[in-house]
């Protein structure tokens, strides 16, 4: 999606932006581009919030968080060992990193994803993430 570009295009500052399509939002199948609120109206919607949907929970035709990581192991087996690297992704996607990572859950079950964090991470050989840090909090320039 053109907001991942753009914040990537911003943080890179003239750099070189790869583009990789394995990086895509999660599916939300039915719920796609539908407001939570309409949703949860909705009975036959079936709706969750979304960052409950761990494991292999997932929306009506939609994608779970364990084929997420799935169609990211390839690219995560790539990076591993080729540097420190900045990876814009989306929110749910990052969530299930850091969930196989090891990441605290809040009360409800869910890793939480604040906006505006940079959430540091090391990758093992075979890619799998492990040793998720404290999220750096990233302040907008003067």
């Amino acid at each position: 999606l053109s907001r991942a570009r753009e914040t990537a295009e911003t943080l890179a500052r003239g750099r070189t932006v790869a583009l990789d399509a394995r990086l895509v939002e999660r599916s939300w199948g039915t719920w796609e581009g539908q407001r939570a609120a309409d949703l949860a109206a909705d009975p036959k919607a079936g709706f969750v919030p979304t960052h409950r949907l761990t494991g292999e929970a997932r929306a009506p035709g939609g994608e779970s968080e364990t084929e997420v990581l799935r169609r990211l192991a390839p690219f995560l087996a790539e990076r591993a060992g080729r540097g420190p690297a900045v990876i814009v992704t989306h929110k749910a996607v990052m969530r299930a990193v850091l969930a196989a990572a090891g990441a605290p859950l809040c009360e409800d079950g869910a890793v939480s994803i604040r906006r505006a964090r940079l959430y540091p991470l090391s990758l093992a050989p075979d890619g799998t993430p492990s040793a998720p840090q404290a999220p750096v909090r990233l302040v907008p320039r003067p």
